[in-house]
């Protein structure tokens, strides 16, 4: 990959991840496992509780599938905000950026025997947080809606000069809604493979037309799911509840 893939992307989220909105250094210490390692303690001592929700690149299921393979069979499921099936990429014509940054763990990730859920581009470049709405969670939350809405600005801007919306997308946030509500979305199943080289690398590539082809690459792989509609206008509304209900006036 060239040398501008590689640039961190500080223009999408800003430099500390939050819209350069310069917040005090957390005052609390990490725990002393890794984040795989944290993994794989948690799945393991609750088989079959477990959902793993990733919405980044996919290094540390990947790493925690190779330390306790086991975890494919005692988790859940996993639930991915991630990839792109039938619909354009965001940073490729055919890939999305959390595969992208890490693709060979993606290929891991979907080769393994877990029931894995994409939530990717198909539904999340569907599903658009106007800045209206952050306004409403900002006067309505008094935790954390101001923080809330400041964050999203940088976002905001950002998406406004790439894709003509008001608003930006609801990525994330469809991952976690997926969990909370499944019936939002239609989805379809097949084996997935992620490119990890050449002009495609990154692009999730699923089997999912019933068609025995020539070309090995999809078998001996577990049918995955990837949502491919969604209720966009509930998916906000839960969102919205979520942000300016009761509990946040506790």
């Amino acid at each position: 990959m060239g040398e501008a893939s590689e640039r961190f992307p500080d223009f999408v989220h800003g430099k500390d991840g939050f819209g350069n909105i310069n917040l005090p250094a957390p005052k609390g210490a990490p725990v002393s496992q890794s984040a795989a390692e944290f993994i794989v303690e948690q799945v393991m001592s609750q088989p079959g509780e477990v959902t793993l929700v990733a919405v980044g690149p996919l290094g540390n299921l990947a790493t925690a599938l190779k330390l306790e393979p086991q975890i494919a069979e005692k988790v859940k499921r996993v639930v991915i905000m991630g990839g792109v099936i039938a619909a354009d990429g965001n940073v490729s014509p055919v890939a999305e950026a959390n595969i992208l940054s890490d693709p060979h763990a993606a290929d891991k990730v979907m080769a393994a025997s877990w029931e894995v859920v994409i939530v990717g581009l198909d539904v999340t470049h569907q599903v658009v947080l106007s800045n209206a709405l952050f306004n409403q969670i900002r006067d309505e939350n008094p935790k954390v809606g101001a923080f809330m809405h400041q964050a999203a600005q940088f976002y905001i801007s950002f998406y406004s000069s790439v894709r003509d919306i008001d608003g930006c997308y609801g990525h994330d946030v469809s991952a976690v809604a997926y969990v909370v509500d499944p019936d939002i979305f239609t989805v379809e199943s097949g084996e997935v493979c992620v490119a990890t080289d050449g002009v495609a690398i990154g692009q999730t590539i699923m089997s999912r037309f019933g068609i025995p082809y020539p070309l090995p690459f999809w078998q001996d792989r577990p049918k995955q799911k990837a949502c491919m509609g969604v209720d966009d206008q509930r998916l906000v509304a839960l969102f919205r509840d979520a942000m300016t209900s009761d509990f946040w006036s506790k």
